[in-house]
Parts: C-alpha cells; structure tokens; sequence
C-alpha cells in the first residue's frame, strides 16, 4: 500500500530504520483519519518483510507483495497485533459499540503478547490505535511497559490527541506528526482508488480538511445531509434534545463534535482565525467524553463556551 503524503514523518521512520536508532516506542500524532494507523501497518510490514528491498531516501523498506507483507495487510501476521475497538470487544467478549476507551485488559493483552519472542518477524509490533482514548488505569499499566520495553517489541501509539497522554508516555516516545493530507494528492486518491469523477472528487476532498476517513464517509452523501458551516451552532445544539438523539447518548455525543470540528476546521482553512478558540473548545469536550464525563454535562458546558465566545467575538466588531 502506498502511503499518501506525510513525508516529513516518512523520513523520520526510514532514517531511523536505516540507522537501526528507531525508537522501539512511538507516537503517531495528526488529525483521525489523516492515516497514522495506516502508516504504523507499512512500518510492521518493514519487519515483517521476506525480501526488503533498498528503499529510496524518505520511503519504508517493505515490498508490499510477499507473504508475510500481505498478512500484515490482511491482519492474520502472528507477529502483528492491532489493539482499537474491534479487537478489545473480541478480547473481552463486549460489543464494538461499548468499546469508547482503551481499557487496561487490552494493555494488559498487549504486554503478554509484546513478551512473546517473534516468530516470524523481526520484531513484535503492538499498534495502539485511538491511544488518546486510554483509561487513567490503561495509561499507567502502558508506562510500565514503556519504561522496560521487552527485546524485540515495537509499540505504535496513534493519537488524535497527544495531550490527553500523560506526559510520562509523550516523553518516552519518538513522535511523529501526521499533517492533514494535502487536498490535491487527496483529490487524485479518490479518483484512482475510489472511482469518484474528477468534479465530484475535488468536491469531497475540499470537504474532508485533509482526512481519508472523512473523504471515505463524505464520498457517499447527497446534497441532503447536514452541512453544519451553513447552521447555528444553537440550532445545531437543539438537535440534541431530540429523543432519538438522547437515545445513543455518548455515541451521538461524539459523533456531533466530530462534525463541528469539522465545520469549524473548514471555516478555519478559509481564514476565519476566529475558529481556533472554538476548536479548542470543541477538542476539551470531546476529552470530557474520553474522561466518561455524562454527554449532556459536556455538551451543555460546550454549549455555555460557544455562546461566550460568540458573544465575545460580537463586542469586538
């Protein structure tokens, strides 16, 4: 799989592989969806890889075609282990929904693996996706592991947001920042690999601030769906007190802030320098969720920072 942008972050992972000075723990930084987990895959695939070839200056080792590669790719290589919410709700026997934190048991399940000698890779890569959702617990069992990595463990940790890790993970780190992807290379990707036309393709990557994920759940829409740059955030917020909406409660909860963050990082691209305290504001509520604070209690304290900061923005004109 070929990796779309990121070339900075790119040359930190192919300098450090061909020095042999990797980090054997590392934080992938950068907006969700922009392809931080994608990327922490093609890094296993370095060591899982039969036949490495020579890579260009800034490009992974990896041939993408052997066996191994491809098992990588299918997630069935016994070396590479993926923890996100998929994974935690088969370990512990719960539904991928209720999967909202990484919870202890899943760290604790990557420490024994991590334990385990190779079998047919290099190293044993453990990827912690969504790693800025981790429980206090979680967080503190990770440290340990940090502190006294076993020989021959890789750890990837992909984090929308790096400062809701305890600094004691952060500083033990080698960090790697992901930047949105540029709207060009993101337009050509949704031709190529999505058969959007061209029109159509410039269209949703203008929409996507940068992110594959959002490019992929935006590439279907119709002119129906919730464009939140042309509402009220009240308006928006009122939306809430729907009975169906109460109903999902935190799932409904994440998936609002999800899109204001996203109608307000397309204001932002277009110049509104005012957007940035609200994104700000946003990102803390979305933190309070992570912190299984009651979805309402954050959305109205949300909803309380918004009207000050519009309030405050129209005393100023």
């Amino acid at each position: 799989m070929d990796i779309i942008g990121h070339k900075r972050a790119l040359r930190y992972l192919s300098e450090g592989l061909r020095l042999d000075r990797l980090s054997p723990s590392l934080l992938f930084v950068g907006p969700e969806g922009v392809g931080k987990r994608s990327c922490a895959l093609e890094l296993a695939k370095c060591f899982a890889c039969e036949k490495p070839p020579k890579a260009a200056e800034g490009a992974l080792p990896r041939c993408g075609k052997c066996a191994a590669c491809r098992r990588v790719e299918s997630g069935s290589h016994f070396d590479i282990l993926v923890v996100d919410r998929r994974t935690q709700a088969a370990l512990m026997d719960e539904e991928e929904k209720t999967q909202t934190a990484v919870k202890i048991d899943a760290i604790r399940h990557l420490d024994k693996f991590l334990r385990l000698r190779p079998a047919e890779s290099r190293r044993r890569v453990a990827i912690v996706d969504e790693a800025h959702r981790m429980t206090i617990e979680a967080a503190n069992a990770l440290l340990k592991i940090l502190e006294e990595p076993p020989p021959l463990a890789q750890i990837v940790l992909c984090a929308a947001d790096e400062h809701n890790l305890p600094s004691t993970i952060r500083s033990r780190c080698g960090v790697a920042y992901f930047a949105p992807v540029a709207e060009g290379l993101l337009a050509e990707w949704l031709k190529d690999t999505q058969g959007l036309p061209e029109e159509r393709a410039a269209e949703v990557a203008d929409r996507s601030g940068g992110s594959f994920g959002k490019a992929l759940r935006l590439k279907d829409e119709t002119g129906d769906t919730l464009d939140l740059s042309d509402y009220d955030m009240a308006e928006f917020f009122s939306l809430l007190n729907e009975p169906g909406f109460r109903r999902e409660g935190r799932k409904n909860a994440e998936a609002a802030l999800t899109k204001l963050i996203e109608a307000a990082e397309r204001r932002l691209r277009e110049g509104s320098a005012a957007e940035v305290e609200r994104i700000a504001a946003l990102l803390e509520a979305r933190r309070r969720l992570d912190r299984n604070v009651t979805p309402r209690l954050a959305l109205e304290a949300l909803y309380l920072k918004l009207k000050d900061l519009d309030a405050r923005a129209g005393a100023a004109r």
